[in-house]
């Protein structure tokens, strides 16, 4: 996962819980209540450590509530049953639903509802008036201005001491006309401050906005390694202290993807090889609960090519790619060959034409994930038979 897609997850998290705390901020205010959340322990996004519920959501709420004048208290309970039980008993004002395992499934069915009410705004805006070559060419207009938001975006991402290479593709994957904009023009529409033509002419040039970014997005690591020498003239000395890398000199073999794949593979390799493994991942809180666990676990972005020249290649001997998708395999192997790494490369892949698609692209070895769990199921169920002499 790229650094900007990472940034975009974390706004929408920051967003979403922002929202749900404004709603009864007022109220805990005026009233002078200490508002009670309750989360159930699911480490690594909420757990204790030095008697302090922490992780992902309590952190952001924190960020949130700081800046308020709501006296707030965070409760972690063992499961999602024990903290539906407190709020019932009215021992808490609310919980982290975020945190439960289920939480997922509940996004999946919630996001079909959302995106039914998506395009129902969209056919809304579609019927206010129809589109003219004129609209069609001020659109065009707005279009012009991208060019002009990615690199306003670059520069303060820059300023930030950003690496270039992240700096680059978040301001890409902001380039794009937001379609918060269109709800400000449906309101503007609806004051009288602007005609229904101009609503209009921003549907259109968000469309052409998203159509372009998304496509020039596809080829941000070739344009990137292309104009890579320009893009870093505007790169601070400095650094972020999450760009600083200390390389585990003595672990030779390196796990990317500190998942469930990888943890069987980190687990494996360091109970019955003489040459123990790191784990690297770009999820920052997983990366913190597992060195709480006592895993030799580091956060970082595989796919930045700056990444692995910061690194004293030689001394790894293997990287194994615990990794879902295809693309990044490709695009980290990239990565890989473009730093001068001479070692081996081993990956994962669900089907046999992702297999030999990786296998195409020159990763050394290749394992497909259901016929190997297979295998090892045989295997493991082969021993429980009685043993005939």
């Amino acid at each position: 996962m790229t650094s900007g897609n990472i940034m975009m997850r974390i706004i929408n998290t920051m967003v979403k819980i922002i929202a749900l705390l404004l709603i009864s901020a007022a109220s805990f205010a005026q009233e002078h209540k200490v508002l009670t959340l309750v989360s159930p322990h699911f480490p690594p996004y909420t757990y204790k450590a030095n008697n302090k519920v922490v992780g992902l959501g309590p952190d952001l709420i924190r960020q949130v509530l700081d800046n308020t004048n709501i006296q707030y208290n965070i409760v972690m309970v063992e499961d999602y049953g024990e903290a539906v039980h407190v709020i019932k008993a009215k021992l808490a004002d609310g919980m982290f639903l975020a945190s439960h395992v289920k939480a997922t499934e509940i996004n999946k069915a919630l996001m079909s509802f959302k995106d039914i009410f998506l395009i129902g705004f969209f056919l809304s805006i579609g019927f206010t008036a129809l589109p003219t070559l004129e609209m069609l060419g001020l659109a065009t207009l707005l279009i012009l201005l991208i060019p002009i938001k990615f690199v306003m975006f670059y520069g303060i991402f820059s300023l930030l001491k950003m690496r270039c290479r992240s700096a680059f593709l978040s301001a890409l994957s902001l380039s794009n006309f937001s379609e918060f904009g269109l709800i400000v023009g449906a309101l503007s529409v609806s004051s009288g401050w602007l005609s229904n033509d101009w609503l209009v002419i921003l549907a259109l040039s968000m469309a052409i906005s998203f159509i372009l970014t998304n496509i020039v997005y596809r080829f941000a690591h070739t344009l990137f390694a292309k104009y890579r020498g320009f893009l870093s003239l505007f790169e601070r000395q400095d650094k972020l202290e999450e760009d600083i890398f200390c390389q585990p000199s003595q672990r030779p073999i390196v796990i990317i993807g500190m998942g469930r794949v990888g943890m069987g593979a980190y687990q494996a390799i360091n109970s019955h090889s003489t040459n123990p493994a790191w784990g690297l991942d770009a999820d920052k809180d997983k990366i913190t609960w597992l060195t709480e666990q006592g895993v030799e676990a580091y956060y970082g972005d595989a796919e930045d090519i700056h990444f692995w020249e910061s690194m004293d290649l030689s001394k790894l001997e293997l990287v194994l790619l615990a990794l879902p998708s295809v693309q990044d395999a490709i695009s980290i192997t990239t990565q890989l060959n473009a730093a001068n790494y001479q070692g081996k490369i081993a990956a994962v892949a669900r089907y046999d034409d992702e297999r030999l698609q990786l296998e195409e692209f020159g990763i050394d070895k290749v394992f497909n994930f259901y016929t190997e769990a297979g295998v090892g199921f045989a295997e493991e169920s082969l021993d429980l038979l009685p043993k005939h002499s």
